[in-house]
């Protein structure tokens, strides 16, 4: 937020404030009673919309900023991506315990590419390989993942253990 204060004359001064979101190329310029009765989720006007991630066990939609980690965010509403004991142990969000693994059910064209490092991670431990047969392409690391839009995502997915997707 920024704050610019000028004077057309000397009878009337002006104070402008504005609302910059640089990365987005988004710029807002107004009086401060105009700024403070914006909808802060308006498309096409300029202004930020805050993407929603819905989770489909707990029943829970939060909004989050766009770029947010999905791990941080799911921490700060309160949702558990852990299952125990890696809700007590876990490698605090550096992707090396496989153990916040979502499955993205809509909008994984609106999170992050999964990279190298994530996926080396997926195929090398033995829990999230064989959790990953059957969701090659749908299944995240929460600590890895960036939220970019809309997405929906089931938390804690079970393992193919008996292996029912992997002749097929």
């Amino acid at each position: 937020m920024w704050q610019e204060i000028g004077a057309f004359g000397d009878d009337f001064p002006v104070t402008s404030v504005g609302l910059e979101f640089p990365s987005a190329g988004i710029y807002h310029r107004g009086s401060e009673q105009e700024i403070k009765h914006l909808p802060p989720t308006t498309a096409g006007e300029g202004l930020c919309v805050m993407p929603t991630v819905t989770f489909v066990k707990e029943k829970k939609t939060i909004e989050v900023p766009a770029g947010a980690n999905l791990r941080r965010e799911a921490m700060k509403a309160g949702v558990q991506l852990y299952p125990f004991p890696h809700n007590y142990v876990n490698c605090l969000g550096n992707g090396l315990c496989c153990s916040c693994r979502v499955v993205v059910k809509k909008g994984l064209e609106n999170c992050t590419h999964q990279g190298v490092f994530e996926k080396v991670s997926m195929i090398a431990h033995p829990l999230a390989f064989f959790a990953r047969i059957g969701h090659e392409k749908d299944l995240r690391l929460a600590c890895q993942l960036g939220v970019q839009g809309d997405i929906e995502v089931e938390t804690q997915p079970p393992l193919n253990l008996h292996g029912e997707n992997f002749w097929s």
